[in-house]
């Protein structure tokens, strides 16, 4: 089987998990069941944009969005869903951004993230919506799936959520509480079930995640230089 029927009989399984999410996470929309709004044509609507199966780099960021913020894209475009529907915001704009200024071709990377469903309200709702331990474990089976089906080389994180579930995926004992340490460079530690594939930790592109960055740093520069590191590993590999 060809791995784009893998992620087809995968989209599948996510599609039909409607079920399992009201129980585990009341909080969250699975997109395949909003009404009036056509679902992703694959897992997500940032993997609609950047779904090279082949790809050596897999980014994984924490969420799809809110319901809210979607269903405004998809008015504002006349009821139709831009790929990637949310190419303005912060967050988006920031990571297309430095990868193109470290030269990392935007056609050779697999997005996904590592919370499938949407959050309820809008984006202004802060905490109140944020993803949760028990999502992110929730739908840990499926990201896992995607990086058996993709075999990237690198498998670089947005933020810290996204690096401590995909710790628990690699089975690494390590449980992260600040990113500034590993941030830019490959985890050290070995996995013994993807043992091939490295792990690089990158700071949330949001503006929160970057200025934090910048901070504790204390270097302007530092994201670029996050990202030259990641295109000089993937050179590498």
């Amino acid at each position: 089987m060809s791995k784009e029927d893998e992620i087809t009989k995968l989209r599948e399984i996510i599609s039909n998990c409607k079920n399992y999410c009201e129980n585990c996470c009341p909080e969250l929309v699975n997109p395949f069941y909003l009404k009036n709004i056509p679902p992703p044509e694959t897992i997500g609507y940032w993997n609609d944009a950047f779904k090279n199966y082949d790809a050596k780099l897999m980014i994984v960021g924490q969420d799809w969005g809110s319901e809210e913020y979607l269903k405004e894209w998809i008015k504002k475009n006349g009821g139709k869903i831009p790929k990637p529907y949310n190419e303005y915001s912060p967050t988006f704009r920031n990571l297309m951004y430095y990868l193109e200024k470290a030269k990392i071709d935007k056609k050779d990377i697999y997005l996904t993230n590592a919370v499938l469903c949407l959050r309820e309200g809008n984006e202004s709702s802060g905490n109140k919506n944020k993803p949760q331990k028990k999502h992110f474990r929730n739908c840990s089976q499926f990201l896992k799936r995607q990086i058996e089906i993709i075999q990237p080389k690198i498998v670089a994180t947005l933020g810290l959520e996204a690096l401590n579930i995909m710790l628990e995926i690699f089975k690494i004992p390590k449980k992260v509480k600040t990113l500034n340490d590993l941030a830019g460079k490959i985890i050290a530690e070995k996995s013994e079930v993807f043992p091939k594939i490295k792990i690089f930790p990158l700071f949330h592109t949001g503006i929160k995640g970057m200025n934090m960055r910048k901070h504790l740093s204390k270097n302007d520069n530092i994201i670029l230089e996050d990202f030259k590191e990641l295109k000089r590993c993937l050179e590498e590999t």
